[in-house]
Formats: structure tokens, sequence, C-alpha cells
């Protein structure tokens, strides 16, 4: 398995995350055993269908990789930890700064807990609601869509569908989903 390989010089980062708290990614609020179980479902549904987004820049090594490091991620982590473990596993072909992989695995692992969400939602008859999960400077749509409550079915169909189609847009269902809006949805009894 390849997993973290920690450099001398990351020590503090992981010692930021994962010790003192200081997430750079979103907070999930109902990130438990239950959505982690949903959301290796999702994962494993999508990498049998082989439907599992190749973002351009991995390398073909990183993408041998990347199912196995995003079930770690779904499994004991999250979007921190799989951005990460990305960069530490170098599955890019740039030497980029730690910010594109913080984004790319915030964007990927938002959206299978959300689609992990969405299955919880239905399956236990609660509602799906629209948070903010990440301080950020706020935009006019950010704000009208806070609160929001969504179709669960649909929202689900949506990620799939996007999933499959290889290209993970940036609004679904009038919710802004990229890595720099800090949105993500949470259950509401």
């Amino acid at each position: 398995m390849y997993y973290l390989n920690v450099k001398k010089l990351d020590f503090y980062l992981y010692f930021f995350i994962f010790i003192i708290g200081d997430k750079m990614g979103l907070r999930f609020e109902d990130l438990d055993e239950i959505t982690r179980r949903y959301m290796l479902e999702e994962i494993d549904h999508t990498v049998g269908r082989d439907d599992l987004f190749r973002c351009e820049e991995f390398t073909d090594d990183g993408w041998k990789k990347y199912p196995d490091l995003l079930r770690k991620a779904a499994q004991e982590g999250d979007d921190d930890f799989l951005g990460v473990t990305l960069y530490h596993n170098d599955c890019f072909r740039f030497d980029s700064i730690r910010e594109s992989y913080a984004k790319f695995a915030e964007l990927v692992f938002n959206r299978f807990y959300i689609r992990a969400l969405c299955r919880r939602v239905i399956d236990e008859g609660k509602k799906l609601q629209v948070y903010m999960a990440k301080l950020i400077e706020e935009t006019p749509e950010t704000e009208v869509e806070l609160g929001k409550f969504v179709n669960p079915e649909e929202l689900l169909f949506q990620l799939r569908d996007q999933e499959k189609r290889g290209a993970p847009v940036e609004i679904v269902m009038d919710i802004a989903l990229d890595p720099n809006s800090g949105i993500t949805v949470r259950l509401v009894d």
C-alpha cells in the first residue's frame, strides 16, 4: 500500500493539521463510521465501473495509487489527509505547491462525502442541508444557498453522472461545490 512517507520538513504541517487542529480543508460535521462506510461503497462502486474521475495531471503511477489512497482517506482521514497523501506519493506530474493537491483532494473527498450523505439520508429518512464548512471570503451566491435543503436522490444522481462523464463541474443543483466555495452538506433530523 501507499501511504504517508513523511518528510522531515512536513512534520510541522502534520502537527498543525492533525494535532493542533489548524485544518485547511472542510469541516465535515457528519464524517463518522456510518458515513465512511457509505463513502467506501461509493468509491468502490465508481472504481468498479471505471468511472473514477482522472485528473489530467496524474502520473501513470499516481493514477494506479489513487484509488487506494482515496479509500484510505475515506476510511480514516479527510480531505487534508488525502491532499497530503497524494503529495507524498508523487501522484501528479507537476511539482506544484501543496495548495494544488489540497484543492483537488477537497473537491474529490467532498463529492464522495456528499454522495455518502445522500445515501444515508435516503436510508435514515433525514434531510440534507447546505452549510459553510470552511471560512472563506463569502460571495453573494454562497450566502443564498446556505441553509438550503436539497433533494438527496437528485443530488446523488447528478454527482454520480458527473463522475461517470469525467467532468466534475463546480455547480450542482445551484450549489457551488468547487474547492474555493467552502460548501458541503449535513444531516438534519
